[in-house]
């Protein structure tokens, strides 16, 4: 690997069953943690499956500047999880040049 291949994480950001900050995700990774638990969020009745990893408390609480925060659920958690990578980031300290910038988005399922 040559220096101008190598990469760096600057910033991450996590909502997930079983944390919503990435100090609390990884606490949870490394503790065993389940975010497995009865569906709450729609009816599982006549449903074979009533467990499921299920974000039960949501806290959308960030600046979104002149921007109105997502009506989708899933959008709303794309945006606190990037709110928190561009904060550990000190992103508003100093930004990186464009061509310096890559960004990786995982999801499950989407905004069910």
């Amino acid at each position: 690997m040559q220096p101008a291949d190598r990469i760096a994480i600057t910033g991450m950001g996590v909502v997930s069953p079983i944390g919503q900050e990435v100090d609390t995700y990884w606490s949870g990774l490394v503790t065993g943690a389940s975010g497995i638990s009865a569906i709450e969020r729609f009816s599982t009745e006549g449903m074979r499956v009533k467990n499921g990893g299920e974000i039960k408390v949501f806290s959308d609480l960030i600046e979104t500047g002149d921007r109105p925060f997502p009506d989708c659920r899933a959008s709303r958690f794309l945006v606190l999880a990037a709110s928190e990578a561009l904060e550990m980031a000190h992103w508003h300290e100093s930004p990186p040049e464009d061509h310096r910038l890559g960004v990786v988005i995982g999801t499950a399922l989407g905004g069910i």
